[in-house]
């Protein structure tokens, strides 16, 4: 357990019925995780204070 403070976070968490070796869920299941990753996107994107160009990005990692 961690406390995440929540003027800095979002926190996107599903509890899911499936075990650690339900290959045959997996893909429920990730898309599960994209769809509240994307439910959350409003909240992520208000807390980004800058945005850059992935060129720029690309070039300071050169």
């Amino acid at each position: 357990d961690y406390d995440l403070p929540a003027d800095r976070s979002v926190r996107i968490g599903r509890a899911v019925e499936v075990n650690m070796l339900d290959f045959d869920s997996a893909e429920e299941v990730m898309q599960a995780g994209y769809d509240d990753a994307m439910e959350a996107m409003p909240q992520l994107l208000a807390r980004v204070r800058e945005r850059r160009l992935p060129a720029d990005v690309a070039a300071r990692r050169e």
